[in-house]
């Protein structure tokens, strides 16, 4: 006799889709209009940053312009320069910088930008006013939550075609003030620490005795010393433009410096100091001055011409003020 055999399936080994995204919620668009758009990635100092972060976006202000020299000689590289507005934003930071291109051919780079859809907005309204309307009422959990994409309005801006660095010019007067201002702070005294040490010795105090320390000071006292213990000897990082300076500065008092020189005088983790290294200088693999760091070409000639202006102009500082002033 043949006993057909049914099996049934339990309910927890169902298994039910999420369900489906909508089409026409505008998830599926990506507009490609700008697909030819050609766009550089450029790296910017800090503090250019923080001054165009708090530009309104919608005020459609002039930064600057890009200046291209025309007419380069084959296998020369290409010069390219910044130059800001003259603008009360930018009054005291410099105006003039070298846009040092660090890859010319970028592959597979492309800039994207997002923009919430108003009818997500609406949908976020409508949301609100139908949960306080049903507030009160007890909804059983979906056994299978899933995640709710947020559709958005996804554009191509275009393609990256070169990756850039941007380098305030030592030409430029203001930058002489900026790197002033920082030597100013890093010659400031650090503010006063006030650390609760342990009772003097000879005195004992009650345990009942109010204690502005509270219970179990003691071991979160000697817990910070071991850790100011473990993290002193190691390289702390430094923002880049800082070590920029910092760099420009040593290859002013000698034109080569070894790898290991440059980490001593810098105090500054191998890798990141070798990463800053490839923006500005160039490592020599042979002759008298093998393994050793030198400024790039460009970075020289900066540092000749700026060096020969000071001294055809060193007798009289108020020329050398009006020479120096920067007309846009």
């Amino acid at each position: 006799m043949n006993v057909k055999s049914e099996v049934k399936p339990e309910d927890e080994d169902v298994k039910i889709p999420p369900p489906p995204l909508d089409a026409d919620d505008g998830s599926f668009d990506l507009d490609t209009a700008g697909l030819e758009n050609r766009v550089w990635l450029v790296r910017l100092p800090k503090f250019l940053v923080d001054k165009w972060s708090h530009l309104d976006e919608h005020a459609n202000k002039r930064l600057g312009q890009v200046l291209i020299k025309e007419n380069t000689a084959p296998g020369e590289k290409q010069k390219v320069s910044l130059r800001l507005s003259d603008t009360p934003e930018n009054s005291e930071i410099p105006h003039e910088y070298e846009l040092d291109i660090v890859k010319e051919v970028v592959n597979n780079t492309f800039v994207f930008t997002e923009k919430e859809q108003k009818k997500d907005k609406d949908k976020e309204e409508g949301g609100s006013s139908a949960a306080s309307s049903s507030a009160g009422k007890v909804t059983k959990p979906s056994a299978f939550p899933f995640a709710r994409t947020i559709p958005k309005k996804t554009s191509l801006a275009g393609r990256v075609i070169h990756e850039c660095t941007v380098v305030p010019s030592l030409r430029d007067a203001n930058y002489k003030k900026v790197i002033a201002k920082r030597k100013e702070r890093l010659q400031q005294p650090p503010a006063a620490r006030v650390t609760l040490l342990n009772d003097l010795p000879g005195v004992v105090a009650s345990s009942n005795a109010p204690n502005l320390r509270g219970s179990g000071a003691q071991s979160q006292f000697m817990k910070a010393q071991k850790k100011d213990i473990k993290l002193d000897g190691k390289a702390v990082r430094i923002e880049r433009s800082a070590l920029l300076d910092i760099l420009f500065k040593l290859f002013e008092e000698y034109p080569y410096w070894s790898l290991k020189g440059l980490k001593e005088r810098t105090k500054q983790p191998e890798v990141y100091l070798r990463e800053v290294l490839e923006s500005m200088a160039v490592l020599n693999k042979s002759g008298p001055y093998a393994m050793k760091y030198s400024l790039q070409q460009e970075y020289k000639q900066l540092q000749n011409s700026a060096g020969a202006q000071e001294e055809d102009d060193g007798g009289d500082d108020d020329e050398d003020d009006v020479e120096m002033e920067t007309v846009l």
